[in-house]
């Protein structure tokens, strides 16, 4: 189900004021060892490979968490400039299964400025290529938190590496 990009700003912000995503690792932690618990209680495998899945799922959270709630907060009260993204999709393919990743050159003033690994789009699916965007900054950080597209937001999932200086 495609999101129109007012939709995926709501959805973010929702997140943000609900509060959830800060306690979103701690609790898959919990859960973690809650299921690895009753495993050893009952001996059973279907437990271990259920806390492996939560523990894996709390290290994603607890690697994303931080740039999701960045750009919630650099859509209520960032500093907005114009620049484009050059989007590059990434499939790949693991044991039958296909993912696809999104990274993104991101140009201020024409010039090259970051490298950004982008975290899953929600709610849409990028197109590579060049596109213009507004990029949305925040007091604390050098690399745009948010990236908004004519078709939704982009933020990165993992720290941003810088290309050239201001």
């Amino acid at each position: 189900m495609a999101l129109s990009r007012n939709e995926q700003i709501e959805k973010l912000n929702r997140l943000k004021t609900a509060g959830l995503l800060p306690w979103m690792s701690p609790a898959l932690v919990m859960i973690t060892a809650g299921l690895i618990l009753v495993g050893a209680f009952s001996g059973r495998l279907i437990y271990y490979l259920a806390a492996g899945l939560a523990g894996f799922a709390a290290l994603a959270a607890r690697l994303v968490i931080p740039f999701r709630l960045d750009a919630a907060r650099g859509l209520s009260e960032g500093v907005r400039q114009t620049g484009t993204v050059e989007i590059e999709k990434k499939k790949t393919t693991m044991d039958a299964h296909e993912f696809q990743s999104f990274t993104g050159l991101v140009c201020l003033d024409n010039r090259p400025m970051w490298q950004i690994d982008f975290a899953q789009p929600d709610g849409w699916e990028p197109i590579s290529g060049v596109h213009p965007a507004e990029l949305v900054f925040i007091r604390g950080k050098d690399w745009p938190v948010a990236l908004l597209l004519e078709a939704g937001i982009l933020y990165p999932s993992v720290r941003p590496k810088r290309l050239s200086r201001f």
